[in-house]
Order: C-alpha cells, then structure tokens, then sequence
C-alpha cells in the first residue's frame, strides 16, 4: 500500500511529539515520587529531551495502475515534465563531480587503496557515476516533489552512503582493494571531500522544489481542466472538474500532469456527486514504506531519504489583552 510522502512526513512528526509527551508524563511521575521520599529528594528528576531526530526512511516509488491493489514500481526511465527533466541533469551533474573528486582522490589515497590492473580511469568513472545515480535519484525526486513541513529537513544526498556505496561498487567490480583496518579511513576522507558536493545538491533540490511549490502553470504545464472519474463503477463518467477551493489541501506539485481529453462532456449527470476538486497540476507521489512489502521487491527498486526533524518546545505565557483582561498562549522557547 502506497502512502502520500507528506502524510508520511507528518505521521513522522506526530510519532515524535508522542514519544516526548510520554516522556514528560513518565518525568513527571517520577518527580512526585521523588519529592515523597526523603532520600530521593536531593537526586535530579530524569528527564529526556529531544532536540534533533534523524530517521533514514526506506522506501519505494507506487503509481496507481489497472491491477487493482497490485503496485506497479517505477522504473529507472527519466520520468516527464519539466521539473523532470531539471531532476535528471542535477543528478548526473552530481553524479560526475563526484566520479571526478573520487578518482582524484585515489591519488593521495595510494598508501591505503590498492588500484588493481582492471582499474582504468574511464571505466571506474562509468562505476562511479552509475552508482550515485542509482543512490540519489529517487531520494532528490521525493524531496524535489514534497514541502516539508516546518522544523523538517530532507536530505537526498546522504553523503556517508554515498561514500559506502561508491567503495563497495570499485571493490566489487574488481578496481580497488583495500583492508578493513584502512576502510574507516578511507571513508572519512572521501565524505569531507564530498560534503561541499553533497551541500550544493542539497541547496539547488531546494531551489527547484521552491520553484515547483509557488510557480502557477505555465507553457510547460497544461491548462487543459483534469478529468474526474466518479459513479458507481460501472457506469462512470468523466467530466471536468467544478473549480472549488479545498479548505486543506494536502496534493503536492506534480512531475506528471495528466491531460484532459477534448471529447468529455461538460455536465455531469443529477444524480452525480460533486467531484472532488483536484489542481490540474498536482498529484501525490506515493511511496511504499512498509517493511513486509519493500522485502518482496528487488533491490534495485528500493531507495532511502534521511529526514531530520527540528523538535521545539512551546510555554505558555501570559498575554494582556488591553481591556484589562488577560488571556495565555503558547509561544515557542
């Protein structure tokens, strides 16, 4: 079952809050306790206090299909539309200056990397480039896709896996041998070498999800009103969409607009309901993010994002209202 990614996001989020109110409940019980007793009076109150979590979500691309429940998982294949296409050149871009830096980097690494005979410059470049593509992809087009609520980060290039993955595939594919007592090394080396890389894909993914979140449709996106299929399911008919406001909108910018087609009729029947108002040019990117489900695909179909959440605190405080009464309210610490 696939899952909207900002609904994840504020699930993730709630879990959180939870978790700390519990803890408070639990501090809070121990300081009663505390204060009736004598000798536990004079230790401090245990107390947990959360300020930045880190969680890496594995997960996997769902698009609806007519197999019925049955996910159909995207492919590698460089999706449509513009913000598609902006996607795409990032990655690769990343992905070459980062087969650069490595390569370069093999160089004053010599006394703890072995290049072996099979290690050629164009080829392990190939390597390289393949494997961060393969790493950062998906992550970038979720977090390129979906406005994190306030206090959340999403980071898609999770610059230590990165690194992991790059060693692993040199070593696998036969180009570079080296020892578990220089491995920790080596690693370090190349993730201060690849954070200023990490930094600027970070920065333009946020530029480009800014770009997606407020820009109306343009040229690149169609006008066309999307179709709405309602009824019973047996007879359904499509018709355009009445342009209602949704009082919570929850649909994110799409990589995907969908067309409408130009022989639907304009009304519906009486005895339709109102369909639900949809904006020509969003449209949620589901992700499957339950373990028994990602255990049955491949590995290469399964990718991961870190997301951190900024957790703050709020007080009350008193607030006058200038006609001599007083009122509280929450306001952050």
């Amino acid at each position: 079952m696939g899952y909207e990614f900002g609904q994840v996001l504020g699930e993730l989020m709630k879990s959180i809050i939870t978790a700390r109110s519990l803890s408070d409940k639990a501090s809070r019980e121990l300081a009663i306790s505390y204060e009736r007793d004598e000798l536990l009076r004079a230790f401090p109150v245990p107390f947990v206090e959360l300020e930045n979590v880190e969680i890496e979500l594995k997960f996997a691309f769902q698009t609806e299909t007519g197999l019925g429940d049955l996910p159909y998982i995207e492919s590698i294949e460089k999706t449509e539309g513009l913000a598609a296409g902006v996607e795409d050149d990032l990655v690769q871009e990343t992905a070459r200056r980062v087969s650069e830096t490595v390569i370069n980097a093999m160089t004053t690494l010599q006394r703890l990397v072995t290049l072996t005979k099979a290690f050629e410059i164009e080829q392990a470049g190939r390597c390289i480039e393949e494997t961060v593509v393969s790493v950062v992809r998906d992550p970038t087009r979720l977090s390129m896709a979906t406005q994190p609520p306030a206090g959340v980060k999403l980071a898609a290039f999770d610059v230590r896996r990165v690194v992991t993955k790059v060693i692993y595939a040199l070593m696998k594919n036969g180009m570079v041998t080296l020892t578990k007592k220089h491995l920790p090394t080596v690693t370090n080396e190349l993730v201060k070498l690849l954070g200023p890389i990490s930094l600027e894909h970070e920065e333009k993914t946020a530029e480009v999800r800014g770009f997606i979140s407020q820009q109306p449709p343009t040229d690149d996106w169609p006008t066309t009103p999307p179709i709405v299929v309602i009824g019973d399911g047996v007879d359904d008919v499509p018709y355009p969409t009445v342009p209602v406001e949704d009082p919570v909108p929850t649909l994110r910018p799409t990589l995907r607009p969908t067309l409408a087609p130009t022989t639907a009729p304009t009304t519906a029947p009486d005895d339709t309901p109102r369909p639900i108002p949809v904006p020509g040019y969003s449209n949620p990117m589901n992700v499957i993010i339950q373990a028994n489900e990602l255990l049955n695909l491949p590995a290469e179909m399964l990718s991961s994002i870190k997301i951190t959440v900024n957790v703050s605190n709020y007080e009350w405080t008193g607030v006058d209202r200038g006609n001599g009464q007083s009122t509280r309210k929450l306001t952050r610490e």
